[in-house]
């Protein structure tokens, strides 16, 4: 694969589905390709999961950077996951990815993370 055949590419879905395949810099290219056609998608969902929870983030000393930041991670995880053969669209498994990615950065995936002494403290 060639970087001009990286091009041809596009839909996410196309980009994901090549993404799987590749290796080293053509890897890098696609994932760099992917990211700039859902960034934006992910940049609303994170506004809007920490405008829908300021209080549940704020406990949690988790800012709107934080969700930001963990948006790549996201991409990166969907599409790895990514079945082209499922006929569902990307955004879909990126949803999922997104929900689960702003979980961990929450610490609120299992009643421990809720519990740790750093996450309750008042002080």
């Amino acid at each position: 694969m060639t970087y001009a055949d990286t091009i041809t590419a596009k839909t996410p879905e196309e980009l994901a589905a090549q993404l799987q395949q590749a290796t080293g810099k053509e890897r890098r290219q696609l994932e760099g390709l992917l990211w700039v056609s859902v960034e934006k998608l992910l940049t609303a969902w994170a506004r809007g999961y920490f405008n829908r929870c300021p209080d549940a983030c704020k406990r949690r000393g988790v800012e709107l950077d934080d969700l930001t930041n963990a948006q790549f991670e996201t991409m990166r995880r969907a599409a790895t996951a990514y079945k082209a053969e499922s006929g569902l669209a990307f955004s879909t498994y990126l949803k999922y990815h997104f929900r689960n990615v702003c979980r961990e950065t929450m610490n609120a995936r299992t009643a421990r993370g809720q519990n740790e002494p750093l996450n309750n403290c008042t002080s």
